[in-house]
């Protein structure tokens, strides 16, 4: 994990991932905690941003998602 240029429980995950099979999907996560947040709010729409952004967060998850707990 040293040589990883992450913090280490990304490192971790993007270890576990490759030995679950599923390293595509923990490479996405795991690049999208690397980073600062994803989401621009420009200045002159903000309402229609964070309505845009309120429509994201309540979506219903992905059927696979519902299996897990």
């Amino acid at each position: 994990m040293v040589e990883f240029p992450l913090d280490p429980p990304l490192a971790k995950m993007l270890l576990i991932g490759a030995q679950l099979g599923c390293s595509n999907e923990v490479l996405t996560v795991v690049s999208m905690l690397s980073v600062p947040s994803a989401f621009f709010r420009p200045a002159d729409r903000a309402e229609e941003s964070d309505a845009a952004r309120e429509k994201c967060a309540r979506a219903a998850p992905p059927a696979w998602v519902s299996g897990i707990d």
